[in-house]
């Protein structure tokens, strides 16, 4: 895979094969990323299965992009039914579309709240951002203002982020959580993190694909190319708010930017539909 980021390319290899794409990975979106591939031994955990006995007639609540917002998540699950009077209802099953830390006010609160009731969850962009933080705090002992709540990690949240996958599937809802994106056509095994983690518009010319992280450099929104089979739930896309595709729910309606925080409450016995909380407050800025 061809990579461009500063002007530069670089090749990676990915699960033993080289996949056929540019990914254009957009400036001045104000985080330090850096999204590597995934070790050999860590492939098990790139994408995680739900089976049948562990959904059952279970009702799904996908949540889009947190960032930190503990309050607005918990009167969003209050809402949605899966909280009741602060402890999770055993007829949900809460899966989160990645980014659910930083940028917000409680992130350290929200990942204590994930990791102490096992949530599922997928891994996105600033989950990443924070692991490499983490690890370069670690070597230097410096923190930038923006990531100061770093400090109140510990190994084992460490841990935590890196054991979370980029994909997790849902055969018997015949559904799929990431957190940007999936190439259409392309094989799960074979999808790039980087991907999974930063696109937002896809570039489809004859066989050649090209993924963007900004959609002002090209392309379109990816979930318009998605045809399927899966319905994919995403986030990472706030600006263009609210997506309902028809096979594809993009669910970041900017909450940390003072709109609101989304979840898709899935259910076997009463369909689909979309719920949402506004905000207390904007954040931080909405870039342009």
């Amino acid at each position: 895979m061809l990579i461009r980021s500063g002007g530069r390319q670089r090749r990676m290899r990915i699960c033993g094969a080289v996949l056929g794409l540019l990914v254009v990975l957009g400036a001045g979106r104000g985080e330090d990323t850096t999204t590597s591939a995934p070790t050999t031994a860590s492939l098990s955990a790139v994408h995680r299965v739900l089976p049948e006995d562990v959904v059952g007639n279970r009702t799904l609540v996908i949540v889009g992009d947190i960032h930190g917002c503990y309050d607005e998540m918990m009167e969003l699950l209050h809402t949605t039914g899966a909280m009741v009077h602060g402890v999770p209802s055993p007829r949900h099953l809460i899966v989160l579309a990645g980014d659910f830390i930083n940028r917000g006010p409680k992130s350290k609160e929200v990942l204590d709240f994930v990791k102490a009731n096992g949530i599922v969850a997928v891994r996105g962009n600033h989950e990443e951002t924070i692991i490499d933080q983490y690890v370069k705090w670690k070597k230097t002992g410096t923190l930038k203002e923006k990531y100061q709540w770093i400090g109140q990690l510990k190994n084992k949240d460490l841990a935590f982020l890196q054991q979370l996958p980029y994909t997790v599937s849902v055969p018997s809802r015949n559904l799929v959580v990431v957190h940007a994106g999936l190439i259409p056509g392309v094989p799960l095994d074979r999808q790039d993190p980087l991907v999974m983690t930063t696109m937002r518009n896809l570039l489809v010319e004859g066989s050649n694909h090209t993924a963007f992280e900004d959609s002002k450099l090209g392309g379109v929104a990816w979930g318009k190319l998605w045809k399927g089979p899966q319905h994919v739930y995403f986030g990472h896309d706030a600006r263009r708010n609210l997506q309902l595709r028809a096979m594809a729910t993009g669910l970041d309606t900017g909450c940390v930017y003072g709109r609101n925080l989304t979840a898709a409450v899935t259910s076997p016995l009463t369909g689909s539909t979309i719920v949402s909380t506004p905000a207390l407050e904007a954040y931080v800025a909405e870039e342009e």
